[in-house]
């Protein structure tokens, strides 16, 4: 090979690999992937005394100028990171916003949510749980269906797990299911945190949403990688261990 073209092809390689590369760093803690042509993954890595320096997941669905968005960062600077993000580099206006859980991995930032006017839709059990100001503009209290624009968000409560109120996301058109918390990574070992878990319940909820989400593409977890549905055989494998 000549020394022209493999510049060439050193160049073509270059411009496809940044073609698609879907990852942008916000900052050194956080960044936004892009998963589907409508879903992002955001993901923000906080340090704990117990855990150390980990990653947590949210997703953005987007249609259009508008988007909703499921969990924030576990800090209020990423969080404000992350809206301005949304807002002055995407140019989205985010309608609505929904947790997986109360703990501060899916709430943490909804303080900043206040102040920024968008509006959060909590499963009950999750608003009182969250006890902590603000709490949540609404509240819904079975199995129910959002709407961004004409694409469904689908919320499921298969029951107690990784917490009394963990729910699941479904986003129909994309096939992607949010699982959150009672979702572990193909790269878990353990639990991790069961501090509000329910280990007994766990196994026959994490079943359920076996059962229902055959279809589903993507699975994202509410820490680390993202997978398919493999990630729930392996969360349940975890759990019978």
């Amino acid at each position: 090979m000549n020394y022209a073209k493999h510049i060439l092809l050193l160049m073509l390689f270059t411009l496809c690999f940044s073609a698609n590369s879907q990852k942008v760093n916000i900052s050194p803690n956080l960044y936004l992937e892009k998963l589907t042509e409508h879903v992002y993954v955001h993901t923000s890595l906080t340090e704990l005394t117990d855990w150390g320096k980990f990653p947590s997941n949210g997703l953005v669905y987007v249609n259009g100028s508008e988007a909703w968005l499921l969990d924030t960062p576990m800090d209020d600077s990423l969080t404000v990171k992350l809206i301005d993000h949304l807002e002055q580099e995407m140019q989205l206006k985010i309608i609505g916003f929904i947790p997986n859980h109360f703990h501060d991995d899916c709430t943490a930032g909804m303080d900043i949510l206040k102040k920024r006017n968008i509006p959060s839709y909590c499963f009950y059990k999750t608003s009182a749980l969250h006890t902590e100001e603000p709490n949540c503009d609404f509240v819904f209290y079975s199995d129910t269906t959002f709407l961004l624009g004409d694409f469904p968000i689908q919320i499921f409560y298969p029951g107690e797990a990784h917490s009394p109120d963990n729910i699941v996301c479904y986003l129909p058109k994309e096939k992607v299911l949010f699982g959150g918390c009672m979702v572990k990574s193909a790269a878990s070992k353990t639990l991790g945190n069961i501090s509000d878990a329910n280990l007994e319940k766990w196994p026959i909820n994490i079943k359920k949403v076996i059962a229902k989400y055959t279809q589903a593409e993507w699975v994202i977890p509410g820490h680390g990688e993202q997978g398919d549905i493999s990630l729930l055989t392996h969360t349940l494998k975890l759990l019978l261990e």
